[in-house]
């Protein structure tokens, strides 16, 4: 399911588009915001974040990750991606993309029998172990992850987003340099269109989970084929509720509206109570 929609942080005019399949409702509505709304991509249960904040803040992370592998190019190296349905699982991505790596997309709420098959099967030697810190760790998936020698970085969800650098600080961005930002990062998608971008698993309903490795090509063409056929703008937005390890989650929601320039709401999870208040 994707929904897209007028919401309170996004621009005076937009559309609102609920798609279930190939069924689209369309409508139109307006309001008055501030400068730094119109500006905003994606808002979630932390914060809402510029094109230019989530550039900067995938740059950490490639920075990061270079500097766990010693190393200035990751040369295709997979990455699992295990946070929650934030900023930082797009973040992380790019930021896996930055680095010339091929991101595993993983979802918090498996088994640790499975992120065992998945970590062993795709043969991914570091996670990125999205955490709150109002929260307990999960002890038995850090003993997992020392017993087969996977490398833990442990991404604080809820602070990470507070960066010191000055280029991301919340309001401190332009149009022309919010374009420029999305331009770079869509650039990532676009220079070796045959080469890896994602490894997706399948839900496994008649036999184990199957790797699927998808080309950016895959991804990109995917992205323009949804833009054109749900008429898409800039000035839509999204309500993103689905899970970000499957394909309407992460490539039809997320990374489409992402692609188009467009705005995302997403929430931690589907809450029909929390939809509703939305519309």
């Amino acid at each position: 399911m994707l929904i897209s929609k007028h919401l309170k942080f996004t621009r005076p005019t937009i559309k609102s588009i609920v798609s279930l399949t190939s069924t689209r409702t369309l409508a139109t509505t307006t309001s008055t915001h501030s400068k730094d709304h119109e500006l905003a991509f994606l808002r979630d249960k932390y914060s809402t974040y510029s094109f230019k904040q989530i550039n900067g803040l995938s740059r950490a992370i490639s920075n990061e990750l270079l500097k766990q592998y010693k190393t200035d190019n990751l040369r295709g190296e997979r990455i699992a991606v295990l946070c929650n349905n934030n900023y930082t699982y797009l973040t992380s991505i790019i930021g896996i993309w930055m680095a010339n790596g091929v991101p595993l997309c993983l979802n918090k709420q498996y088994p640790n029998n499975l992120i065992e098959y998945f970590m062993n099967d795709a043969d991914c030697k570091l996670v990125i172990n999205g955490l709150d810190s109002h929260q307990p760790e999960n002890g038995e998936l850090n003993a997992l992850l020392a017993k087969l020698h996977v490398k833990n970085y442990k991404l604080v969800e809820n602070t990470f987003h507070l960066t010191k650098d000055e280029n991301n600080r919340a309001g401190n961005f332009s149009p022309k340099e919010e374009l420029m930002s999305l331009n770079e990062m869509r650039s990532l998608m676009k220079r070796d269109p045959c080469k890896d971008s994602l490894i997706i698993y399948t839900s496994g309903t008649t036999g184990k989970p199957k790797g699927v490795v998808l080309s950016f090509n895959n991804v990109t063409s995917l992205n323009e084929t949804l833009i054109e056929a749900w008429s898409l703008t800039p000035q839509d937005c999204t309500l993103h509720v689905l899970p970000l390890n499957h394909v309407h989650g992460l490539l039809y929601a997320l990374m489409t509206s992402f692609y188009n320039g467009s705005q995302v709401d997403m929430l931690p999870k589907f809450d029909a109570k929390v939809v509703w208040s939305k519309l």
